[in-house]
């Protein structure tokens, strides 16, 4: 007689004497991720990291290290996505339980980065660039332009993904870093050393003039 009762009605009438596993539905979001991805830089929000995994699935952890926040390394990860809103708007929120970086810092394609210094508009007094740890580029250029006289950004691996700008503006000075990595110390450094070869960075990082 009881297979002539609907399945969910069946279910709840065994329920309340045996638990039956088949029952109960898993809960897929507390379920612990483990696989392996890329760091990406977004925009959206003022600019923070996610990840994407090998089968295209976005995450968007909220506890990723300031050391691995660098736009397209490859990561090994593990963690437990969370349920809760988020505004970034982007992926699906995540608590990382480990994180390890499994390859080197990408390569950087330079010519982007060329075509915009060659085409700037404003640079006839100075024009430099330089690939920093080789993952970031610097951009410094000066003119005799009556605005936008100046201005000096740090990027990550593209011209889209600015880091850190100090500009001249019709309104004067302005300066900022857009992302949450430890980057604006870097920045302030640089800016201060300009005349140094390795823009004051030191012997820990790598700086590399760029020919164009």
């Amino acid at each position: 007689m009881l297979n002539h009762l609907p399945l969910r009605i069946l279910c709840l009438a065994l329920v309340l004497s045996i638990p039956l596993p088949a029952c109960v539905d898993e809960d897929e979001d507390a379920r612990e991720v483990s696989s392996t991805g890329t760091v990406v830089y977004n925009h959206l929000e003022g600019g923070f990291y996610g990840i994407v995994d090998k089968s295209g699935e976005s995450w968007d952890p909220e506890n990723l290290p300031d050391a691995l926040a660098v736009d397209s390394i490859e990561v090994s990860f593990e963690g437990t996505p969370v349920d809760k809103p988020t505004f970034h708007m982007w992926g699906r929120p995540m608590r990382l339980t480990s994180v390890e970086r499994i390859g080197g810092p990408p390569a950087v394609n330079l010519e982007p980065f060329r075509d915009l210094a060659m085409n700037a508009s404003c640079a006839d007094k100075v024009n430099r660039l330089f690939l920093i740890d080789e993952h970031l580029v610097f951009w410094d250029r000066e003119s005799s332009c009556a605005d936008a006289a100046y201005a000096r950004v740090l990027y990550g691996r593209t011209p889209a993904h600015v880091m850190c700008t100090l500009e001249d503006t019709i309104a004067g000075p302005r300066q900022g870093c857009h992302d949450r990595d430890p980057y604006a110390e870097m920045f302030k450094i640089i800016v201060d050393n300009l005349d140094k070869e390795d823009l004051g960075l030191g012997p820990k990082h790598t700086v590399k003039p760029v020919e164009f």
